[in-house]
């Protein structure tokens, strides 16, 4: 026997020990469906960790808009601060004036 006897290729059948065209046809279609299947998962599978990159990119955004609002807020203390520290600076200074004058009297 060789690789083809008659309408037969030499794939082994369940009943007749060899598969037909037909079946072997069937058989060959049936693996290219089940190999499409697997590469739609794959797609799927792909698009999920692509969209679970994007949500972590997204949360990532959100900290640093969120950061970013903090810094503005701590940065509009630190001049407020400064202006304060400025203000009492110049309170100081006319209270050391004030006290020489007194004691030069």
């Amino acid at each position: 026997m060789g690789p083809r006897q008659g309408n037969a290729i030499n794939l082994r059948g369940p009943q007749t020990g060899y598969l037909t065209h037909a079946a072997a046809g069937a058989f060959v279609v049936k693996l290219e469906t089940l190999s499409n299947q697997v590469t739609g998962e794959e797609r799927n599978f792909q698009k999920t960790d692509k969209d679970k990159e994007l949500e972590t990119l997204r949360n990532e955004i959100a900290v640093l808009r969120g950061e970013n609002a903090m810094a503005k807020m701590l940065q509009s203390a630190v001049e407020a601060l400064e202006r304060d520290k400025s203000q009492l600076q110049g309170c100081v200074t006319s209270l050391e004036q004030r006290l020489m004058g007194q004691q030069a009297s």
